[in-house]
């Protein structure tokens, strides 16, 4: 289910402060998620190892797509956003059958990510032959991650004297010959679309070999480090890095000890790189440059300097979202949980005896998190907001290129009728479906084979009877699982209303926090319809609330016909929702949860099970 940009602030925040978590007990979780409106009005299936979640979204209404992420994004998303309650059942497994079933998982998502990856490659396969039959120089131009890292320095005196150590070591007549060498490939390479891609869907970890134009985006990458190398007078972009202010980001006498000897692991391991028999080696050198040319900035100002981690294609919550002091309140508290995430990760970083990637990744993204969040605060800006771990990607256009020999009109419609079968396999395999192929059915065939399975106690078979329904699959699987123990994970309402009552009373919470007008826990956002009454936490009194929660519904459809010329209808379909996920409270089953745009005071430390 999409969430709103506020809301993917809040999950992006949270998932920012479970970077190093440690692991618990080997035990896989089934997770069942209460049904709520919309494309989960079915209820949500998800599997859990440790800190790492597997489940199966509706992406589009078209695709039906594997996600992998972190517990504390998942739950924090669902039990807390979302505001539904979580049941799992606990099965513990030994050391070998918990890799065995994890790794099957795993295989899976980056099967299906390959997957995707070739349609986008067949794409470029296309742009690629057009761009060399179109250009009669010979020369193009190509993106590629790395490209947007360096620009030409403003001030040619001020060079790095590590890259021209590094280029020195590596031997700058080696270095020649190899760019030759790069250049020549690129001219050279056959832009014949590789045979076997719609078979490729057929195996776990898909197509085994680049394409065409993946091929050349990798040469592309490898050119362009060579090329940094033998111009030690290239600076970081504006653009690619950020400055952590005075106040905060001053360098002591032991951050710069520490710049020394990380900016020399670094160099060792872009020597390593230029020696590697690796095909991709020019994506990973770019990022281990653009590392120590940052290293080099921040003792050139005496502050830190860390290369802008956000993806290119980041969502960003406007800077006016957090006008109002509620909202700006719950990102002052956010910030307070990053610097400390920060804080964290830095000295971690400094105990290591070695360069550790790991922990400098983690320093890394926790330093960009914390930057963004400060700008936005700070100046009113948009803050970009990810839930996924943070790596420096450094997209940008390369030009002036050797292009391939133009490719002949027969190879031009071999690239386009690749492009065509695969899309038409990939929607044949991916296509969603409510009864065959949904979330609760592809996740029991995860589930299935191996001795992992039949030492849980075997198989559930997602084709029997109604276990297509998450409910009925999640159940199933507790029945079948041997000693699988079962927990509750209730919703942050649920929560929040036990402390309220502890602390004041059950009948004073009731009359306070059961409607939408006077609840200090919910706060309407337009992602909801128009309801009155809360039923989730009211079994006895759900029908005359569901009564009147009709009837607002009804209103808001009545309202909603007269505005439709003016929104497109946007009211008169919240109106109808409102009233269809009524209807049922009528008969007792309740639906509609009432859904947040963030939880102050609920951080990654949301409740969870033991050993989370």
């Amino acid at each position: 289910m999409a969430l709103g940009t506020g809301r993917r602030l809040a999950a992006s925040l949270v998932a920012a402060l479970a970077i190093a978590s440690p692991a618990g007990a080997r035990s896989l979780d089934v997770v069942y998620v209460e049904a709520d409106v919309g494309g989960s009005s079915g209820g949500h299936l998800a599997a859990r190892f440790d800190e790492r979640v597997y489940h199966f979204q509706n992406r589009g209404g078209r695709w039906l797509r594997m996600e992998r992420v972190g517990w504390e994004w998942f739950q924090y998303t669902y039990g807390v956003l979302q505001n539904r309650d979580l049941r799992l059942y606990r099965v513990e497994m030994d050391e070998p059958h918990f890799l065995e079933l994890r790794g099957g998982f795993n295989d899976r998502f980056l099967g299906e990510r390959r997957h995707f990856d070739t349609l986008a490659a067949l794409d470029a396969d296309v742009a690629l032959v057009d761009q060399s039959r179109e250009t009669a120089s010979g020369r193009g131009r190509w993106s590629v991650r790395g490209a947007g890292f360096f620009c030409p320095r403003v001030a040619p005196e001020v060079g790095s004297d590590w890259r021209t150590r590094v280029a020195t070591q590596s031997g700058r007549p080696a270095l020649a010959r190899r760019t030759e060498a790069v250049e020549a490939a690129m001219q050279e390479l056959e832009l014949r679309p590789v045979e076997g891609t719609g078979a490729a869907l057929r195996r776990a970890r898909g197509l085994a070999v680049a394409t065409p134009s993946e091929r050349y985006g990798e040469l592309v990458q490898q050119r362009l480090a060579l090329a940094l190398l033998a111009d030690p007078g290239a600076a970081l972009c504006p653009a690619a890095f950020r400055v952590e202010p005075a106040a905060a980001g001053r360098l002591d006498a032991d951050d710069r000890v520490w710049i020394e000897a990380t900016g020399r692991a670094l160099e060792e391991r872009a020597r390593a790189l230029l020696s590697s028999r690796r095909p991709d080696w020019g994506d990973p050198l770019l990022l281990v440059l653009a590392r120590r040319e940052a290293l080099a900035e921040s003792l050139r100002r005496g502050r830190w300097v860390v290369l802008d981690a956000y993806p290119r294609d980041a969502p960003s919550v406007p800077g006016s979202a957090f006008r109002d002091g509620a909202r700006r309140r719950f990102l002052e508290e956010i910030q307070t949980d990053v610097a400390d995430q920060l804080a964290r990760a830095r000295a971690a970083l400094r105990a290591a005896s070695d360069y550790d990637e790991r922990r400098f990744n983690d320093w890394e993204d926790a330093l960009n998190r914390a930057l963004e969040l400060r700008r936005g605060i700070r100046d009113g800006r948009d803050v970009r907001v990810s839930g996924e771990r943070l790596v420096p990607e450094g997209w940008g256009e390369a030009g002036e290129l050797p292009l391939p020999s133009a490719a002949s009109a027969g190879v031009s419609d071999a690239a386009r009728q690749a492009r065509t079968d695969y899309r038409a396999a990939l929607e044949t395999r991916y296509d969603y479906d409510l009864v065959h192929h949904n979330c609760a059915t592809e996740l029991l065939r995860s589930l299935d084979g191996g001795d992992a399975v039949t030492r849980l106690g075997g198989r559930v078979d997602p084709d029997r009877g109604f276990h297509f329904v998450p409910r009925a699959a999640f159940r199933a699987a507790g029945e079948r699982f041997g000693g699988a123990r079962y927990e509750e994970l209730p919703s942050y309402r649920a929560r929040q209303l036990a402390r309220m009552r502890r602390d004041e009373g059950a009948l004073r919470v009731f009359a306070r926090e059961s409607n939408t007008l006077s609840s200090t826990v919910y706060r309407r956002n337009s992602r909801d319809s128009w309801f009155l009454f809360f039923t989730d936490d009211a079994p006895l009194t759900r029908p005359v609330f569901g009564l009147v929660n009709l009837v607002v519904g009804a209103g808001e459809t009545g309202a909603g016909l007269l505005s439709a010329p003016f929104d497109s209808g946007a009211r008169l379909r919240s109106g109808l929702s409102g009233m269809l996920f009524s209807a049922p409270e009528l008969v007792f089953v309740n639906v509609r949860k009432g859904t947040l745009e963030y939880g102050r005071g609920a951080s990654a430390a949301t409740p969870a099970p033991p050993s989370s």
